[in-house]
This record gives C-alpha cells, structure tokens and sequence, in this order.
C-alpha cells in the first residue's frame, strides 16, 4: 500500500491523543480479521495472516523515536494442536530511516514454542539503541503453523502459504520505556 501524508497534523508539543489517533496503520494483507485488533490493547483480539513475508506498519505523523518493541502473537489455547499454535517463528523489526527500511534489533529466526505455561513465549521483546521514524513495521517471516491439523496430526495437510499466524498486538516503546501506541 501506498504510505500517503496525513493532513493537518497537530504540532510536535500538541496534543498527544490527537497525534496517536492519526496514525495510519498499513498492511500486507488487510482481507483477513480488522487490523485494527493489532493496536487495540487487547491481547484477546488478533489479526490472521497466512503464509510467511506478511507485515505489518505503523506511521506517526512526526518523527518518533523508537528503542524498544513487543509483539504478542499466537493463540494459547491452540498450543496443544499440531498446527503449533499458530505463533510467530520468525520476524523482524524495522524503521523508515532515509528512504529505506532498515533492521531495529536483532532478526527472530527461531521463537520457541509455547509449552502451555504463561504468556511470555507469545511475546517477542527487543530494546535495541533509540531510532527516529515516522514509520515502524514488523515482518513476519516464518510461522509455527505446521501445516498439519487434529484430522490429519502427523500428515501435512495446509500448504505454506495458507497456514495461519495470529498477530495480537505491537507495541513501540520510547526510549524512556513508555509506550508510542497509547
């Protein structure tokens, strides 16, 4: 999707709440579930993506610096099934930073499992040193979802490109820890 200016934006010393409300929010893939839920503070509610090399973006209407990030993913009550929970295996955290997007932290390659005791392992967390953009993004690179389902547990029977990741939440986080989404 195209990144387009928003007009009349309040001033950097505005109103905050008005600065928060007019941050468009983009995706790779907006048929599936309300994007909305990915930044609604309720970790209850998600988005589904399918396949891998899906994203998602957020972008303030001024610069905005960013030093820490936390991406709630998955479905707990799934964990038991062979898709394997639908969670986050691999993604990576980026910024608009001088005409490209550029990597904030370290890339996820293998997010471990949930092995069905508290919430943590459908968080992915990073600090990483403070970076100044307009616009943030996650990229999701790989999916726990094995392809296989209770009718079919050893057998893969979803292609790639159809297995399904649940995105909760994203959180940005200022470099004195407070949160950029709320």
């Amino acid at each position: 999707l195209e990144f387009s200016a928003i007009p009349n934006l309040p001033p950097a010393k505005g109103d905050v709440q008005a600065l928060l409300d007019s941050r468009p929010r983009y995706a790779s893939d907006l048929k599936e579930n309300e994007l909305a839920n990915v930044f609604d503070g309720n970790v209850d509610s998600h988005w589904t993506i399918h396949g891998p090399d899906h994203w998602v973006e957020v972008s303030f209407g001024r610069p905005m610096a960013a030093a820490g990030v936390e991406l709630r993913h998955g479905k707990l009550e799934y964990y038991r099934n062979p898709s394997g929970a639908c969670a986050v295996k691999g993604c990576t955290f980026q910024a608009f930073v001088d005409g490209k997007w550029q990597t904030m932290g370290t890339p996820v390659t293998d997010h471990p499992r949930y092995q069905g005791e508290g919430d943590d392992a459908y968080a992915i967390r990073q600090t990483f040193k403070p970076v100044t953009a307009r616009r943030f993004r996650v990229l999701v690179t790989a999916s726990t979802d094995t392809g296989k389902r209770l009718s079919s547990p050893k057998k893969v029977c979803v292609a790639e490109d159809k297995r399904a990741t649940y995105l909760r939440e994203l959180i940005l986080y200022s470099p004195d820890g407070s949160s950029l989404m709320r």
